[in-house]
C-alpha cells in the first residue's frame, strides 16, 4: 500500500475539486459537526477546535503533505489532527491521524465516524503524541488546585460533552465511547498503525539524506 501511495502521491488534495467546495469540508460528518459547534456547543473533550481545510506543507516539507488533509487542531499545543488519504475510497473512509507539535505522529481513528465516536470521551482529555511515544494518547486534567473560575469552566465543559455526546447519538447512531476512547485509537492503530510507522520512517530518512524521492 505504501509503495502504491509512494507512486501516485502527486496530486492527491488536487484530484479531489476541493477548491469548489460549499462547504467548510469535505465531509458531512465534519460540516454537520462544525454546525452543531456553531449553534450549540462552546467546549469539546480533548482541546479539539476546527481549522481550516489544508494541506499540512510545514508539518512534512515533501509533497507527501498532499495526502494529508489539515480540518482541526488536537490541543492547545498546535498538534494538527488530519484525513490521511491512503486510498482511492471517499474521504470520510479514511483514517484520522494527530501530526504532533513535537514531531510525533499517530493515528487516532479509522474514520470520520469513529473520530465523531472519540470525541465521546473523557471531556478533561487532550490528545498527544510525541516522537518517541508509540502512537497517541490522552494527555488527563490535573485536578490539584483549582480554583473557583476553574470549576465553573469544568462544569461548563462537562455539560457541554454530555450535549454533544446525546447529539452524535441521535444524528448519526454513535454509541458514546465503554470508557476513555482508547478503544477507537487501538482499533485504527491495529488496521493503519503499521503502515504509518513505515511512512514516518520514510520520511525521517528523507530529512537525513536531504533529498526527495518524489
Amino acid at each position: 500500500m505504501l509503495e502504491v501511495l509512494g507512486i501516485a502521491i502527486i496530486g492527491c488534495a488536487r484530484a479531489l475539486g476541493l477548491d469548489s467546495m460549499t462547504n467548510p469540508y469535505p465531509i458531512d460528518e465534519f460540516n454537520a459537526l462544525f454546525e452543531f459547534n456553531a449553534a450549540t456547543v462552546d467546549f469539546f473533550p480533548g482541546g479539539f477546535e476546527f481549522d481550516e481545510w489544508k494541506q499540512p506543507w510545514r508539518w512534512f516539507r515533501s509533497p507527501l503533505a498532499e495526502c494529508f488533509h489539515v480540518f482541526g487542531l488536537a490541543n492547545g499545543s498546535g498538534s494538527l489532527l488530519a484525513v490521511w488519504q491512503v486510498d482511492e475510497r471517499p474521504l470520510p473512509q479514511q483514517p484520522i491521524v494527530i501530526l504532533g507539535d513535537e514531531g510525533g505522529v499517530g493515528v487516532v481513528a479509522a474514520d470520520a465516524r469513529e473520530f465523531l465516536r472519540l470525541l465521546t470521551g473523557p471531556a478533561g482529555d487532550e490528545l498527544r503524541v510525541f516522537h518517541d511515544s508509540d502512537g497517541a494518547f490522552f494527555w488527563g486534567d490535573d485536578d490539584d488546585d483549582l480554583d473557583d473560575e476553574d470549576r465553573e469552566f469544568r462544569r461548563a465543559r462537562d455539560a457541554a460533552h454530555e450535549v454533544y455526546a446525546s447529539w452524535v447519538k441521535e444524528r448519526f447512531g454513535i454509541a458514546p465511547v465503554a470508557e476513555d476512547g482508547y478503544e477507537v485509537i487501538e482499533a485504527a492503530e491495529e488496521i493503519w498503525g503499521e503502515a504509518l510507522k513505515e511512512l514516518t520512517h520514510r520520511l525521517d530518512a528523507q530529512a537525513t539524506t536531504g533529498r526527495d524521492d518524489h
